[in-house]
């Protein structure tokens, strides 16, 4: 029996040596994580091309269970009793490795002695609650006055509806005033890329988009105090705002979160404690990821429609928004143009020619089909259809269909087509109706996002209203259309 224990511990320091070549501590999964008999436990993969990880059969008391793909991740039940658990990794030109878990009824023990769990690219054994594994929409959101204080608890909250009405009691409940002097705009901001950049270990899948959104009334004045403990090992305490707004945009622009660029909005309002508006303006636009994603507007009244207009942008990459085209049967030749941007009552040729916001095709006819050719874009406006879309016939109208389609305001555009033949003028179609030409359906893609919002002390009552109702109809206009 010591000769089995002895056996037994040396070969687990062995396992550890050869494990310790490959994995990483990085405090996922703690030790000794409590585990109730048939309690849902979860094993997760990550994508590593580097790392040219192939397959992960898991094994429960040496039975073949199941096995996982690279970037796959697998829910089951543990039963009653004590198991052990491994996952064996295989490697491309490397000899395999073995990260062993015991499964008792009580708890989770880490067999290869990783009591912090494996590095955020290998695969890891946790419970279900500690990961999130729900596809959709993930909201985080940081105040940035005296201090950066994490409403949402240092992680984000997933948009499902219990989440919704957690992350509005939330908003409605700690996001007011600071009761102390000064601004920590680029401190907020950095804990919130602190925060997404941990978040990404947490996650059973890739998220399609990272987004970081920040409104400010004012100059970051309080962001180098060194009263504020370092994020990520960056302490700024002493030094120029100038270094940290410096720091804080090259984040921006190079740190990348499964992968993915972030897209950063930034929204600004001068108070009317600003006295030096341009330093305002470069400051504000430095938090933005693209001159396109910056906002600064004149009073707190914008706010709103600013916010929505984000949301709508962001909502694309949870919704898919097919735009179908219903035309006459055009002779082959035709141009066809769909406009968004003239007024209803504007019928005149030569708006059509001056539209901005448009889709426009010619009209051929290829193997008894119609197909719309050379499709070219302006504006806003685009699809996935890219130059050439094939119609389908309903009666002697024609049918083509763009998904995917982005630019399209509803509410606020007016749809009008128009055709031109031999380059003649363009032609208002009168029949034409919008009618269900817009269809909109929801996605099982995921987005992460972070919203930082200023709270000092120099608001108005009123702007720290204005600020909280203009969070939670972004919010609301999100999960409607993740729903």
């Amino acid at each position: 029996m010591y000769k089995e224990k002895a056996f037994r511990k040396t070969s687990l320091f062995f396992a550890l040596c050869v494990t310790a070549l490959f994995f990483v501590s990085a405090g996922l999964v703690s030790a000794d994580t409590p585990v109730g008999p048939d309690e849902s436990l979860v094993i997760v993969t990550r994508k590593d091309g580097l790392r040219n990880l192939v397959s992960f059969p898991v094994y429960i008391n040496g039975n073949l269970q199941f096995s996982l793909k690279d970037g796959e991740s697998r829910q089951f039940v543990v039963p009653n009793g004590n198991h052990i658990i491994s996952v064996k990794v295989t490697r491309i030109a490397a000899s395999g490795t073995e990260a062993k878990f015991t499964a008792e009824s009580q708890q989770i023990t880490f067999e290869t002695g990783f009591p912090k769990g494996f590095g955020p690219r290998d695969p890891y054994l946790t419970k279900t609650g500690e990961l999130f594994i729900g596809k959709g929409v993930y909201i985080g959101i940081v105040s940035a006055g005296a201090n950066a204080d994490d409403l949402t608890g240092g992680g984000p909250v997933y948009l499902n509806a219990a989440g919704y009405n957690k992350i509005l009691n939330i908003l409605d409940s700690n996001y007011r005033k600071t009761s102390q002097q000064g601004t920590s705009l680029y401190y907020g901001v950095h804990r919130a890329l602190a925060n997404m950049t941990a978040a990404g270990g947490q996650f059973a899948f890739d998220m399609d988009a990272v987004n970081l959104i920040t409104f400010t009334d004012g100059l970051d004045n309080n962001s180098t105090s060194l009263a504020l403990p370092a994020i990520e090992n960056q302490n700024f305490g002493g030094k120029q705002p100038r270094e940290y707004q410096s720091y804080v945009h090259s984040q921006i622009e190079s740190r990348r979160i499964f992968g993915k660029n972030i897209t950063a909005f930034s929204i600004g309002v001068a108070g009317g404690d600003v006295g030096d508006r341009s330093a305002f303006t470069s400051s504000v636009q430095a938090l933005a990821s693209e001159n396109r994603n910056f906002y600064e507007m004149g009073n707190f009244s914008e706010l709103n429609s600013k916010f929505g207009e984000i949301a709508s942008r962001l909502s694309s990459v949870v919704t898919d928004m097919t735009f179908t085209v219903s035309t006459p049967s055009y002779p082959a030749g035709t141009k066809v143009r769909m406009t968004f941007d003239i007024p209803g009552n504007t019928n005149d040729g030569n708006a059509a020619a001056g539209s901005a916001k448009y889709l426009q095709g010619e009209v051929a006819v290829d193997s008894g089909k119609y197909v719309l050719t050379n499709i070219s874009y302006g504006g806003a406006v685009n699809s996935l259809a890219g130059g050439r879309v094939t119609g389908s016939l309903n009666g002697t109208e024609v049918n083509y269909s763009f998904p995917n389609f982005t630019g399209y305001n509803s509410g606020q555009d007016t749809v009008k087509q128009w055709s031109q033949s031999e380059g003649g003028a363009w032609q208002i179609n009168s029949e034409y109706r919008l009618g269900e030409a817009i269809k909109t359906t929801a996605l099982k893609r995921s987005m992460m996002i972070y919203l930082v919002l200023d709270n000092s002390n120099s608001l108005q009552d009123d702007n720290v209203i204005a600020i909280r109702e203009a969070a939670k109809s972004f919010i609301g206009m999100l999960y409607n259309a993740s729903k």
